[in-house]
């Protein structure tokens, strides 16, 4: 919706949309040793017109108030206002947004929330390795959307250093829906089945010469003779050099090795 759209609603109804972005990362610059990053919406929004400047400034001003508990002060009156956004948002950045406690942490899962320790453990989740060896998954089920997937939503997934390497961790609940909806293609099939599927899918991987760092689908061995190879790309699809069939892929979900598999030692 446009700035023009948004004169038009009513401030309950700006209020509410609001709400939607008040977990948003701050964008303000902290520390002007950092340098400039990208301003949050409610700053956004408030540069487009005085109207909702207004909005903005009067919706910063009632959270700040709501949390007047805490060491956040604001003035009783609205005209001798300072700039109530940028108040809040700086108040946020430092603050954790559960607890209000003082905090610089991100969680995990929601890099764009200031999370204590304390609050981010709160929340279930589950390492890579742990939702592969403890369930029916494989690094093709839990990193989508990929050449199995293509239209499946990414899983709620962020990185944790342990003893200096990164930890994957992903939110307990997305592992157990993927279980459940990978479960689907073979529930009336043994458990070595299972254990089946989890290789075919490991040499298919071996196949596509792809592996998974920090989140995200790259060439496991880099082609440097070819500029022109696609998996010279980080950013190129599995889809882009290798072209499954629509049968094969359908095989590989459920633990069958496609029809041309054996000519690979499938």
């Amino acid at each position: 919706m446009t700035s023009q759209g948004l004169t038009t609603l009513s401030p309950e109804i700006l209020s509410q949309i609001f709400s939607y972005l008040e977990t948003e990362n701050p964008g303000v610059k902290i520390n002007s040793k950092r340098g400039t990053t990208v301003p949050h919406p409610f700053v956004s929004i408030a540069a487009t017109s005085k109207y909702l400047h207004d909005n903005v400034e009067g919706y910063c001003r009632h959270l700040l108030l709501k949390n007047s508990r805490t060491s956040c002060k604001v003035t009783k009156n609205p005209k001798k206002s300072p700039n109530y956004r940028k108040k809040w948002l700086t108040w946020t950045a430092k603050n954790c947004r559960f607890c209000w406690k003082a905090s610089v942490r991100k969680a995990i899962l929601y890099p764009n929330i200031t999370c204590c320790k304390e609050c981010d453990r709160k929340e279930p989740k589950i390492t890579m390795t742990d939702a592969i060896e403890k369930t029916t998954l494989t690094k093709l089920d839990l990193f989508t959307p990929n050449i199995l997937y293509p239209d499946a939503p990414s899983l709620r997934k962020g990185t944790y250093m342990v003893m200096g390497a990164p930890a994957t961790l992903f939110h307990q609940e997305d592992v157990d829906a993927r279980v459940k909806y990978v479960k689907s293609y073979f529930e009336d099939q043994g458990g070595n089945r299972i254990e089946y599927r989890k290789g075919l899918h490991l040499m298919a991987m071996k196949f596509m010469d792809v592996t998974v760092r920090d989140g995200q689908w790259v060439p496991q061995t880099p082609y440097v003779s070819d500029p022109h190879d696609p998996r010279q790309d980080p950013e190129a699809s599995v889809q882009e050099y290798l072209k499954f069939d629509r049968n094969a892929i359908e095989n590989l979900k459920a633990g069958r090795p496609p029809a041309w598999g054996a000519k690979w030692g499938w």
